[in-house]
């Protein structure tokens, strides 16, 4: 019998015709895979998003829970003193609100500033004799405190402490010394001439200041940092934009600035980005505009190499004393 193989072209036809299929297949294999990491940045990018949110409303929530006057309302003439400036360093004063925003910074980004109760310390040793100025311990700048055993030691100067909400103020330098088995801080701010005593055995607190900010450094992912008085953490990578908006009571009208209008809720925005899984996707878009943030405000040149997100919250506020 003669033998017979396959000849030049169709060994060249064989080879082309696998090679095409070869081709396919990586293909498929390389949009599946980069269908998959998209899917997967974009998962990531939300539970970022969602994550940071959950705990920013969280302290929202909270703010001015145990240092806002209940029977204040905000009309600068309250128990309290929190609607005098510097009482709380870092704390806009803004008729005794407990948020506030910091507008347009860098990039155009918000920022927002928290007050809240944090830590019982002890309490009221002896009433207090409200004045204007003195240095007779327990009157005027000071109070006596009976403080935990285990805060001994713990509370210094450039601490916020509040009596139960109604006189809130920060302990000034060297503010802090024993009297009798007490101890006496020397506050910024004199306790209010014109109303009540503080009595003995009035709780004492300390107050957190809370700051949620966008910070981003060139060559860096930009990040969401919330700084507990002056201690700054990051709360999630990849988040770049942050805008905040009050609701007046009167109106409902959503406003950038209250203006010490009463207000009765706030809106919170976030955006988070991830870098598209193709290096050369240059299709990305700003979500752009937000609340105030206008067109052009992102420093970073290459926004469109990301895929974005924005995440939007009305928070009813509970503690702010501006009912």
């Amino acid at each position: 019998m003669k033998e017979q193989g396959f000849t030049l072209i169709e060994l060249m036809i064989s080879i082309a015709l696998v090679g095409l299929v070869t081709m396919a297949g990586y293909s498929l294999y390389l949009n599946v895979f980069q269908f998959q990491t998209y899917v997967e940045r974009q998962k990531d990018m939300q539970v970022k998003l969602q994550l940071a949110m959950d705990i920013l409303v969280s302290d929202i929530m909270a703010a001015g829970y145990g240092t806002i006057n209940p029977r204040g309302g905000g009309d600068g003439t309250s128990i309290g003193n929190c609607a005098k400036a510097n009482v709380l360093v870092g704390i806009p004063a803004n008729n005794c609100s407990a948020v506030t925003r910091g507008n347009n910074g860098v990039g155009g980004r918000d920022m927002i500033i928290l007050a809240a109760r944090d830590q019982f310390i002890g309490q009221l040793a002896l009433s207090t004799v409200p004045k204007d100025s003195g240095d007779t311990d327990n009157n005027g700048f000071n109070i006596q405190v009976s403080l935990l055993p285990n805060m001994a030691g713990q509370v210094v100067a450039g601490n916020n402490i509040t009596i139960g909400g109604f006189f809130t103020s920060q302990i000034g330098v060297g503010g802090v010394k024993n009297v009798g088995g007490n101890t006496v801080f020397t506050m910024n701010t004199p306790l209010n001439p014109y109303h009540d005593r503080y009595l003995a055995g009035m709780d004492v607190y300390t107050v957190t200041n809370i700051a949620y900010t966008i910070v981003e450094v060139v060559g860096t992912e930009p990040i969401l940092q919330r700084t507990v008085n002056g201690v700054g953490a990051t709360v999630a990578s990849g988040i770049e934009d942050l805008q905040i908006r009050y609701f007046l009571s009167a109106t409902g009208q959503a406003v950038d600035d209250p203006g010490g209008n009463p207000y009765k809720a706030i809106r919170v925005s976030l955006v988070s980005r991830t870098r598209d899984g193709n290096k050369d996707y240059t299709g990305g878009v700003r979500i752009l505009p937000l609340e105030d943030h206008g067109v052009g405000a992102f420093p970073n040149p290459n926004d469109n190499q990301f895929r974005r997100a924005v995440l939007t919250r009305v928070i009813e506020l509970r503690n702010d004393g501006m009912e």
